[in-house]
């Protein structure tokens, strides 16, 4: 079976008009070219802060992150639980994130970010 055959059907969406100009930006900021991947492991369930020393963050940084369920090896696995980044704030050498473990035991995830400067 195809992705595509198991997707649902998108709601109606209003048209867009691709010769318009686009909105004004909110914020726009140039970021340097400084960008690291850091990674950090936890093990837990229902929904908590986990706090992650870093000495490349800072309070300007833009910080994006992606979490997953981990084997006894740190190897991602298509585990049953959701698990979710609910908030992330980066500080001055410190990343503090809020997620949501959807299990009743405690499971080992791991937490990747992209951190730019």
């Amino acid at each position: 079976m195809s992705i595509a055959s198991e997707a649902a059907p998108l709601p109606d969406s209003p048209s867009i008009d691709a010769t318009s100009e686009p909105p004004p930006a909110v914020g726009v900021r140039t970021l340097a070219s400084a960008v690291q991947l850091r990674v950090g492991t936890n093990r837990s369930n229902g929904t908590h802060w986990a706090g992650f020393t870093d000495p490349f963050s800072k309070t300007s940084s833009v910080v994006v992150a992606s979490v997953t369920e981990i084997d006894g090896n740190n190897n991602p696995v298509k585990g049953a639980a959701p698990i979710r980044v609910m908030n992330l704030i980066p500080g001055n050498g410190r990343i503090d994130v809020m997620v949501a473990v959807d299990w009743d035991s405690a499971l080992s995830w791991r937490i990747e970010f992209v951190i730019c400067n």
